[in-house]
């Protein structure tokens, strides 16, 4: 819809044409002078236009030097413009540096990498920072892969991709983890359990972190005797698993606080006599939280997968609540 006022249609066309009203509130007074003393004709103009302009001349004509006035102007706004950039780059430069010292590694790539095309020194800092941020965020995703959390990996090499100035070499790790895939537990349909379920909401370890029943168990077993269990099948598509062990926050720990369990991560061919691929001996209320190092697991000639919690020290119905948190089976 067309604006009604005309002031308001008169603001916006100066706003987007700064020079001609420039030539114009130029030109104006050597029209008025041209007229007032009694002035006649082009050579007048132009000659009042050369006093103004230094690259107008007496003999040119007049739309010769009406368009070098122009230039002269616009030449005058470029240099002007060119100036606010390197004066806005500077300030965007300090923030940044002040960023990146003080840890915001990514906050600072993101303002420079948008002031990098109109500031040289925020260019020169984008890739100086992007260099080195590449440097670090390759490091942790080899680290990441080294301990198979490929899912965790990608993550950290698709947000820095977006931000560096060269995304080559992370979209180069990239490609190669594209083959590797990781598939959350939960998502299996669980085949057995006794005493191995779903945690009720959020609870918490003995450490004070947050799990979540979206994606952790907890087994509670009654003695060495009976464990608790809980198995999946798998049918050798998986090549190992990452998650991690703790064990359950327990207000009154006066009963538990000298007995152990150890938890069983077990495989077998055909569902019956299992084997023990990896083991976590000695848990006691006083475990930290554990990684499950999945360079130690080897899952691809079993069908069925089983983890078990056994109580190895404590008395009947009263064992350590182990939880089990975020496992994911990795196909490669």
């Amino acid at each position: 819809m067309a604006d009604k006022d005309p002031s308001t249609r008169e603001s916006r066309f100066y706003a987007n044409h700064p020079v001609i009203f420039g030539i114009l509130f130029a030109i104006i007074p050597c029209l008025l002078s041209a007229y007032l003393g009694d002035l006649h004709g082009q050579s007048a103009m132009v000659g009042e236009l050369s006093k103004r302009f230094d690259s107008v001349e007496e003999s040119m004509s007049l739309n010769e030097a009406l368009e070098s006035a122009y230039r002269d102007y616009a030449n005058a706004e470029a240099e002007l413009n060119a100036l606010k950039d390197e004066e806005a780059g500077k300030q965007v430069l300090a923030d940044a540096t002040a960023a990146w010292d003080s840890g915001k590694l990514e906050e600072a790539l993101t303002s420079l990498s948008k002031a990098s095309k109109k500031s040289g020194d925020c260019a020169v800092a984008f890739a100086e920072y992007s260099s080195t941020y590449t440097e670090e965020v390759l490091a942790k995703a080899n680290e990441l892969v080294s301990s198979k959390k490929y899912d965790d990996a990608k993550s950290v090499l698709k947000a820095a991709s977006k931000i560096v100035k060269d995304p080559a070499r992370i979209n180069d790790l990239l490609d190669e983890l594209e083959g590797v895939s990781e598939v959350a537990l939960t998502s299996l349909t669980v085949a057995s359990s006794s005493r191995f379920e779903l945690i009720e909401g959020s609870q918490k370890d003995t450490a004070g972190n947050s799990y979540s029943s979206d994606d952790t168990w907890v087994g509670r077993p009654n003695s060495a005797d009976s464990p608790s269990v809980i198995s999946f099948y798998i049918g050798k598509k998986y090549r190992s698993l990452n998650g991690k062990i703790a064990v359950e926050y327990v207000e009154d720990t006066s009963i538990l606080k000298d007995y152990e369990a150890r938890l069983e991560l077990r495989g077998s061919v055909d569902g019956s006599d299992s084997k023990v691929i990896w083991q976590k001996d000695h848990i006691t209320m006083n475990t930290a939280p554990t990684d499950i190092p999945s360079n130690e697991i080897d899952l691809s000639d079993f069908d069925w997968l089983e983890f078990r919690v056994y109580s190895t020290k404590g008395y009947t119905g009263t064992g350590i609540p182990v939880l089990l948190s975020n496992v994911k089976l990795i196909k490669e």
